[in-house]
Parts: C-alpha cells; sequence; structure tokens
C-alpha cells in the first residue's frame, strides 16, 4: 500500500509539491499553550517527509520560481517599512541586527570547522539555523561561481537546501521558545503584564484599541428644530462634534439641495445630512432635531480606497492628530495596515511610512485626503 502510494506520488511531482503546502498549512495551524511552528515550518516538515516518501523530481525552474515568490512576498510585505524604519530612533534594533547577523556567520563557521561540514552543508545551516531563506539563494550563487568541478558543485547545491529544511525547523523553535519563555525569564519580566501596562499607558483613558475592519462612523439625516442650531453655520454645527470629527454632508431647504460651504446659515425645518462617529450620532437628535429617515436624501455618494503614508509631513503623527487636520475632513479609517499586521485604530495609534490606510467618504473628501497622506 505504502508502495504504491509512493509510485503514485513519484509520478505527479505537482501533487507533491501542493499536498506538501496543504499538510504544512495544517501542521502551522495547531498550537500548543500558545506556541505554534507556523506555516513555513509546517511545509518543511510535510515537505521532507513526501520527499522521503515519493522521492518526486520537481523542475529546476519551478524550484526557482517558488523560492524566488517566496523572497519576493516577504520583501513586499516589509519593504514599505524598512526605508521608513531608519532613523536615529531604530539605531538600537539595526545594531542589534549587525550583532545577530556576525554571531550567526561566525558560529556557523565555526561549526563548520569543528565538525567537518561542506560549504553546501554550512549554508544551509546558515539560512536554516538563522531562519533567513535569502542566505540560501545567496549562498548556492555563490557556491555556482567556486572554481571546482562541476559534480562536485550539484553535490555541494544538493547539500545546501537539505541542511536548511533540517535546521529551519528548529531555528524557528529556538527562536519562539526564546522569545516567548527564555528572554522574558532571563530579563524577569511579565510579557502580558508589561503589553497591558504599555496599552494602557499609550491610550489614557480611552477604550479598549479595537482593530475591527468595521467602520466606526455612520451617516444620519436630521431635521433642524433645535433653537441653538437654527441660524448657525455649518461650520459652528460641525465645531460642536469636533471630538466626533461631524462632517455635513448635504442640506435640504424646500425640496432642494443646497450647496455646502461653511458659512451657510442653517434654518428652521432645514434638513441635514451628517457623518460622524457612531457614538455622536446617538446624540446628535437632542442636539439637532429628530431624526428623518429618507432615503433619497440619505443617498449620499460613498467610495472607499487605499492610501499608503508617503507624506513626511504625515509620518510620525498619531491617528487622532491626522485626524484633526482640514484635509481629514469627511473621511473616515476602516483599518490601519502595517505590513502584514493590522494596528490598533485608536487616536494615540501613530502613523508610519508605509503604512496603508483604508479610508472611506465622499469621492471629493476621500481625493483630497489621499493626497495628502501620500
Amino acid at each position: 500500500m505504502v508502495e504504491r502510494a509512493a509510485a503514485f506520488l513519484h509520478s505527479l511531482p505537482l501533487l507533491c509539491l501542493f499536498l506538501s503546502i496543504l499538510i504544512g498549512t495544517i501542521i502551522g495551524r495547531f498550537h500548543f499553550k500558545g506556541v505554534g511552528l507556523g506555516s513555513v515550518v509546517g511545509t518543511l516538515i510535510a515537505g521532507i517527509l513526501i520527499g522521503i516518501l515519493a522521492k518526486p523530481e520537481l523542475p529546476e525552474i519551478l524550484r526557482w520560481s517558488f523560492f524566488y515568490l517566496f523572497l519576493f512576498s516577504i520583501g513586499y510585505s516589509v519593504g514599505p517599512q524598512f526605508f521608513g524604519s531608519l532613523k536615529k530612533e531604530a539605531l538600537p534594533q539595526i545594531a542589534l541586527a549587525l550583532v545577530v547577523a556576525f554571531t550567526g556567520l561566525a558560529t556557523v563557521v565555526a561549526v563548520s570547522a569543528a565538525f567537518g561540514f561542506d560549504e553546501g552543508i554550512a549554508v544551509g545551516i546558515l539560512s536554516g539555523g538563522m531562519t533567513q531563506s535569502a542566505a540560501l539563494g545567496t549562498g548556492l550563487s555563490a557556491i555556482a561561481e567556486l572554481p571546482i568541478d562541476a559534480a562536485e558543485k550539484v553535490a555541494l547545491a544538493a547539500n545546501a537546501p537539505l541542511a536548511d529544511a533540517i535546521t529551519y525547523g528548529f531555528g524557528d523553535l529556538g527562536l519562539i521558545l526564546f522569545l516567548t519563555w527564555l528572554g522574558p525569564m532571563i530579563m524577569r519580566a511579565d510579557l502580558r503584564r508589561e503589553a497591558k501596562v504599555l496599552e494602557a499607558r499609550l491610550a489614557g483613558e480611552a477604550r479598549p484599541a479595537d482593530k475591527s475592519p468595521v467602520p466606526q462612523y455612520g451617516i444620519r439625516a436630521y431635521r433642524v428644530e433645535n433653537p441653538q442650531v437654527v441660524g448657525s453655520t455649518l461650520a459652528s454645527l460641525e465645531q460642536r462634534y469636533v471630538e466626533a470629527r461631524l462632517s455635513v454632508q448635504r442640506v435640504e431647504r424646500g425640496g432642494e439641495f443646497l450647496s455646502i460651504a461653511p458659512t451657510l446659515m442653517l434654518n428652521q425645518g432645514d434638513r441635514v445630512v451628517v457623518s460622524a462617529g457612531r457614538r455622536a450620532l446617538a446624540l446628535a437628535a437632542e442636539g439637532i432635531g429628530p431624526e428623518a429617515d429618507d432615503a433619497a436624501l440619505l443617498a449620499v455618494p460613498v467610495k472607499t480606497a487605499t492610501a499608503v503614508v508617503t507624506n513626511k509631513a504625515v509620518h510620525g503623527l498619531s491617528l487622532g492628530q491626522l485626524g484633526q487636520e482640514p484635509a481629514a475632513h469627511g473621511v473616515y479609517l476602516q483599518s490601519l495596515q502595517r505590513g502584514t499586521e493590522l494596528m490598533p485604530r485608536e487616536s494615540w495609534t501613530i502613523v508610519e511610512r508605509g503604512d496603508m490606510l483604508h479610508i472611506v467618504g465622499a469621492p471629493n473628501d476621500l481625493e483630497r485626503a489621499a493626497r495628502h497622506i501620500g
């Protein structure tokens, strides 16, 4: 039975490839006490097992195509934050990266010399042990340039990915254990408590951090009947709800829509369409007048867009500061993405270069805000 399955898989190398990805993803989703191997290590384990069983022969171009796609996806996800992190505050992290790189290289050279490993195994240990797959491609390119026989190059090139596959899991697991257990134990730090203290310090009196992509704003229509609002301008109305970032989208008077301007005076019986934070909308009925349920009135054109932060004036601002800028008037944040991570959608969250802001608002407001962000 096993031999028949092995022969079947051997005849279909592409099936082996995608079967490894499937099984690896399943392995990566398994966690024990909050610690998991991840889909990358899981795929390596599945690939090793399927490779031992079926011994598939994948085309060389297919191997390198997927490897380069893997490197590209990593660079694509972290690239926007790379140049934005090159500042004075990042010097300790840059120094740490250099120390880790040089100590890792020195350790691999020492271990290879002590145990007599060849250059191919040394390359695989470096890329796998340091969990730096880019080192595998660089090492294989260096092996191809060595002044040795072609047969010896083939042997060294075959040893490199084998050593990488074997050591990658240990390197990844070792890093996880160090960051979650050994490191905090050496520093006598409680990560869970420290994270809560940091969140409380950043948030102040604000509510808990929100990462949900569900919009925090809404659109409502009201009939102007409050005497305090009658005779006031749109600018003064928006100023009353400045913390909720209220924006007047439409004003209807006598069945006609008026041109929106900050100096426009509100009359008794006007119907206004406003957008604002949902909490403020609950109070708007008391401050403006009764809510108007009119589908045609509420049919305000709304668009969504993704803006990448490239403006130096925006980099380093908090979401609260960015929201109070004139260019952000009438525009609301759906989510803030940094690399592959969703960041807290709170007023204290700092915006950095390369962040992706998913925003929503009227077309004109959206275009103005997008130009300001990047």
